[in-house]
């Protein structure tokens, strides 16, 4: 019996760099007592010769933590907010940004003071990337961890750049400001879909639309790619999209399939780099149009998969005119188990309980060899690759 598999991926792109640690000292101590009522904008770091002399010990980094602080810290760094654990005798905190899509964010501890002899006060600053600095396309998870010994009542605070300071509670994440950004105009008509991050995968992922020749600010830039916001929405897209407002604009052209003549990349944007191979004989739907060139969909077997490129329109013939390697079997097609073919040919076929697109391994006697979605294959007349999904051809 042949069995249909449904194929499941799960998208996982994360390149795990870990955050700068704030030079901090070996480890730091709590100052004498002052007389006096808090004093938050006033307190002064601990001095780093006071370390030897004092009992009670606050230690930042992860370079400076015992090893199961770190590990704690890094398995949790993803996770935006202030967490705490104790751990072998210490209070453990792990203040974190969460994931992020570009480099250049940071976490640092600024200042840390004991209050009144009661806590300690730490405050922190976060960076954040410059708006239309180029970063590296990387995903980062920005954070610090500190440990003090158990029961030391803490008191967290981020900081802005001009001394405004919120305390940090657990379990929340840490919301930061949007950036100042730079204005620049999306390329001429049409409409262009924002993507939740900086990859080719999540060109089959639209979050939201920006209209042609309107003007959006620029939060900040990764590779090829930029984080934009329009009016209420913030997303990504390729760079190309933002110059040349007076060149000629791309415009919607949905058309039916085309062949692809030879092996080639699908291309992020005209001209630009590579984000897919594709093999000769392959199915592409033309959805946009620019120049010379073809925005097109792809049909894909299993995800994460990128499913839309740009390719020269002189690459791609009509139905027709070439043998294609792809295509469709629809609902109530015959088919035949791969093994039970080879051995035995064409007998016991099963029936198809849904269409579903294929692509052609091999060929033999007016019978094709066709793979799909999670591995499933099988043996099926040449007759029934079909070259549209609908069933009306």
């Amino acid at each position: 019996m042949i069995r249909l598999k449904t194929a499941v991926a799960i998208l996982i792109l994360a390149v795990f760099v870990s955050a700068c640690q704030a030079d901090m000292g070996d480890k730091v101590v709590p100052p004498t007592p002052p007389p006096q009522k808090e004093q938050i904008e006033t307190m002064t770091p601990p001095q780093k010769e006071q370390t030897e002399a004092q009992s009670d010990e606050i230690y930042i980094g992860r370079d400076k933590v015992p090893g199961e602080v770190a590990q704690w810290a890094e398995a949790n760094k993803a996770k935006s907010g202030v967490s705490k654990k104790a751990i072998d005798g210490l209070d453990a905190y792990l203040i974190s940004l969460g994931e992020k899509p570009t480099a250049g964010y940071e976490i640092k501890v600024t200042q840390a003071g004991f209050d009144a002899g009661i806590r300690w006060i730490i405050d922190f600053t976060v960076t954040q990337p410059v708006p239309g600095e180029s970063q590296a396309q990387v995903i980062t998870y920005p954070s610090e961890v500190l440990t003090v010994p158990a029961g030391t009542p803490v008191k967290l605070r981020l900081c802005s750049q001009d001394g405004e300071c919120r305390e940090l509670s657990e379990r929340q994440p840490i919301v930061l400001p949007l950036p100042e950004a730079v204005s620049m105009t999306v390329r001429p008509a049409g409409e262009y879909f924002l993507y939740p991050g900086p990859d080719a995968v999540f060109l089959a992922l639209p979050q939201a639309m920006v209209q042609g020749g309107s003007i959006v600010e620029v939060l900040e830039t990764g590779g090829e790619w930029v984080h934009l916001r329009s009016g209420d929405y913030d997303g990504w897209l390729p760079k190309w999209y933002l110059k040349g407002a007076d060149e000629e604009p791309v415009r919607e052209n949905v058309m039916d399939y085309l062949i692809l003549k030879e092996d080639m990349q699908g291309l992020l944007y005209p001209g630009g780099p590579g984000i897919v191979d594709l093999e000769k004989g392959k199915l592409l739907k033309p959805l946009k149009e620019w120049k010379d060139w073809y925005f097109a969909g792809i049909i894909v077997y299993d995800i994460p998969a990128v499913q839309c490129a740009w390719v020269p329109k002189d690459a791609l013939l009509p139905i027709g005119e070439m043998e294609p390697r792809e295509g469709f079997l629809h609902e109530g097609t015959e088919v035949y188990g791969y093994d039970s073919f080879e051995a035995n040919g064409p007998v016991n076929p099963e029936i198809l309980p849904y269409t579903m697109s294929v692509f052609v391994r091999k060929e033999k006697d007016g019978y094709i060899a066709v793979d799909a979605a999670g591995g499933w294959t099988a043996w099926t007349k040449k007759e029934n690759l079909k070259m549209s999904y609908e069933s009306g051809e």
